[in-house]
C-alpha cells in the first residue's frame, strides 16, 4: 500500500517537474520562426528567415500563460500529494482540456505532463480500493 502511494505521489511530483521544464524550454528554445520577403517590381529579390523565441513573439502574455500552465499543474500536484481527492476531481479535467486545446497553439510539450498526472490520479483511485484496505 505504501508502494502505490509513493508511486501516485511521484507522478505528481513528475507532472508537475515535467511542465515547468515544458515552460522553460518553450520560453528558451527557439520554436518560432519569422519569415520576412521583399521584392522589387513584382520579383522576389530575398527571403530571410530568423528563429525566435517565444518572448519575441508572444511578449509578456506568453509569459504569463506558461507560468499559468506551470502553476496549474503545481496546484494539482499538490492536491495529489496532500491527498485532497475533491480539489484534484475538479483540477485534472481542467488541465487536460487546457492541455489539450493548448496541444493546438503552442505545441504538444505540456502532454508528457498531463499523463504523468492522469497516471497518478489513476493509481491514487486504485489505491483507494476498498479491497486492497482489507489485505493490509
Amino acid at each position: 500500500m505504501r508502494l502505490i502511494k509513493r508511486l501516485s505521489r511521484i507522478c505528481f511530483i513528475l507532472s508537475s517537474l515535467l511542465a515547468l521544464a515544458a515552460s522553460i524550454y518553450i520560453l528558451a528554445a527557439p520554436v518560432n520562426s519569422i519569415t520576412a520577403q521583399s521584392s522589387e517590381r513584382g520579383a522576389l529579390v530575398e527571403e530571410t528567415t530568423r528563429q525566435v523565441s517565444w518572448f519575441a513573439v508572444q511578449g509578456w502574455w506568453g509569459i504569463f500563460i506558461l507560468v499559468l500552465f506551470a502553476a496549474i499543474y503545481a496546484g494539482n500536484a499538490y492536491f495529489g500529494v496532500t491527498q485532497r481527492w475533491k480539489l484534484l476531481a475538479v483540477g485534472t479535467p481542467i488541465v487536460l482540456i487546457l492541455t489539450y486545446l493548448a496541444g493546438f497553439s503552442i505545441g504538444t510539450y505540456y502532454l508528457p505532463a498531463a499523463v504523468a498526472l492522469l497516471l497518478g490520479c489513476v493509481i491514487s483511485a486504485v489505491s483507494h480500493f476498498p479491497r486492497w484496505r482489507k489485505r493490509q
